[in-house]
């Protein structure tokens, strides 16, 4: 074979490019400041405040001060020196905000590695990654998601389902596809028995249609076999081919963004603060059987055989005494402060003390990145640099000796 055959083969790609941490940084800005601004349009257009002020916190999120990149960062689990970048603070909850996302994404994962660790697989059980999607429904966001919420919530009961899974995790998805249309899909990744793909579509498209059916919205399924498409792969720890895939990649794929900010680009403008209505404080990851951890319920104390229920409170709800009684105090949130200001006409004054409010966080955050990782150097995007020589001196050593333990806990 000739040098030139050689050069030619298909099967010599190119290298991926590899891009830096400073790089990743700026597309991340870049991307926060972009949706910030399609969605505060957006807002305007509706005549939305709580919107608005939501945008406002995306692009202090996505600051040149929030922002941040290093070099010698040590992975406590491994030994290894890597460049690293980050957010120093998140300043509101928003499926429109990269670094929530991102936050999201990589939280998540670590809790789903561990809900199937929990998992006491029975005998002929395997990891089996599972896709079920939904044709292009000729209806808003806001149907579509119900549809899709509704027709999983009918097939978590069928036979099909409950016999065969006995834990899994699951994630929501929408795409956006030709003419603005939601390409809305669910993936899961379960022990399971063995399941045929045909029984699978087959069931998954009668809780389609039924869930249609009930909120009225015509669904056309345009396959040559008449039934919705469901795809079953073998979750292995490595992949070996055709009809499998790589646990980590499934895991992944389970947890990433249901929202993807280039694709919902496409859409007008003015939709944007609807679907932020819409995707405010829904569940989009969640697990099923043995790997359902249920958090957030109350304690149950028991007394003299009766249960006794004690909620489990938090920094909202932390009771105070005044006059002998006990008296809930609820904090205002960042967005409930930016609404009230911005509908008073002070939007100038609410962007002023967000920015104070989150230096006072980042000062923290900076401190706590530099402890923990002593033989670093950080810089934000705007150019100030920090390290742990700036900080030593001014703190006890068996403080500095428990936050690196904590770090190398969590890793």
């Amino acid at each position: 074979m000739s040098v030139t055959q050689l050069q030619k083969n298909p099967s010599d790609k190119p290298a991926k490019r590899q891009y830096s941490a400073l790089e990743k940084a700026e597309y991340r800005q870049r991307q926060g400041l972009k949706m910030s601004k399609r969605l505060f349009i957006s807002a305007q257009m509706n005549q939305d405040a709580e919107t608005m002020a939501r945008a406002d916190c995306i692009a202090e999120t996505a600051s040149s001060d929030n922002l941040y990149h290093s070099v010698d960062q040590v992975n406590y689990a491994t030994g290894e020196c890597f460049e690293g970048f980050g957010t120093l603070t998140e300043t509101v909850a928003s499926r429109f905000c990269p670094s929530y996302l991102a936050k999201c994404s990589r939280q998540q994962r670590r809790e789903k590695r561990e809900d199937l660790s929990r998992v006491k697989p029975k005998p002929f059980d395997l990891l089996r990654f599972i896709t079920l999607t939904m044709p292009n429904l000729q209806t808003d966001f806001e149907t579509t998601i119900k549809i899709l919420f509704r027709a999983f919530s009918l097939f978590k009961k069928r036979e099909i389902f409950t016999k065969n899974v006995t834990g899994a995790i699951y994630g929501h998805e929408t795409t956006v596809g030709v003419e603005n249309h939601f390409h809305s899909h669910i993936h899961i990744l379960a022990w399971s028995h063995w399941i045929t793909q045909k029984d699978l579509a087959e069931v998954w498209t009668e809780c389609v249609v039924k869930a249609c059916a009930e909120f009225g919205v015509k669904c056309a399924v345009n396959t040559w076999h008449g039934r919705m498409v469901a795809g079953i792969q073998l979750a292995k720890k490595k992949a070996s081919g055709r009809g499998t895939i790589a646990i980590e990649d499934a895991i992944t794929e389970v947890c990433k963004y249901m929202t993807k900010g280039s694709d919902f680009e496409k859409l007008p403008i003015d939709e944007f603060s609807k679907i932020e209505k819409v995707l405010k404080g829904r569940q989009l990851v969640g697990s099923y059987g043995e790997c359902n951890r249920r958090k957030g319920r109350a304690e149950v104390a028991q007394t003299d055989g009766k249960p006794l229920e004690r909620p489990v409170l938090t920094y909202l709800d932390t009771p105070q005494i005044n006059d002998g009684e006990k008296v809930k105090v609820k904090r205002e949130t960042v967005v409930e402060v930016g609404t009230r200001m911005i509908l008073a006409g002070k939007r100038a004054e609410f962007r002023c003390w967000l920015k104070r409010k989150m230096n006072q966080r980042r000062a923290f955050r900076k401190r706590q990145l530099a402890l923990l990782y002593p033989a670093a150097t950080f810089y934000t995007l705007s150019g100030a640099a920090w390290s742990a020589d700036d900080y030593l001196s001014k703190i006890p050593s068996e403080n500095v000796v428990y936050l690196q333990d904590w770090g190398k806990v969590r890793a």
